[in-house]
C-alpha cells in the first residue's frame, strides 16, 4: 500500500472501567490504498471501524469487541475493493454492515473471508 489518505483514531475516555466512556467512532478509515492490520478494538459505543468513500481497502487480522448495545463491527460504506479478511468480531450490534449512503458513491467489489 503506498499511500494512506486519511485514518483517523477516536480514543476511548473515562478514568476507569466502570465509568461511563463517551466517543461515537474508534478509528475511520477515508481514502486510498489503506491497510488496517492487526490492531484490536474494544468497548465502541458507537461504529467500531466505519469505511466510507475509500477505494482500496484491506483489512487483515482486526478484532473487535463491543459490549454496548449500538457498537457495530465494521460498516463499510460507498467504497470500492475492499477486502476483509482473517479478522474477530463480537458485537451486541451489526457485524459487519454494507451499504450506501445517498449521494456518496456506490459500494462495490467487497470480500468478507476467513472471519468469526
Amino acid at each position: 500500500m503506498s499511500s494512506l489518505s486519511e485514518i483517523r483514531l477516536y480514543p476511548v475516555t473515562g478514568k476507569t472501567a466502570n465509568v461511563r466512556r463517551s466517543t461515537c467512532v474508534m478509528v475511520a478509515v477515508v481514502g486510498s490504498e489503506v491497510h488496517v492490520e492487526g490492531v484490536t478494538l474494544r468497548d465502541s459505543s458507537g461504529f467500531t471501524l466505519p469505511v466510507r468513500r475509500s477505494d482500496r481497502v484491506k483489512i487483515d487480522d482486526v478484532k473487535i469487541f463491543g459490549w454496548r448495545g449500538n457498537s457495530d463491527g465494521m460498516d463499510l460504506c460507498n467504497s470500492r475493493q475492499v477486502e476483509v479478511t482473517g479478522s474477530f468480531l463480537r458485537t451486541f450490534e451489526d457485524l459487519v454492515v454494507l451499504k450506501t449512503d445517498k449521494g456518496q458513491g456506490e459500494l462495490r467489489d467487497v470480500t468478507v473471508k476467513n472471519c468469526v
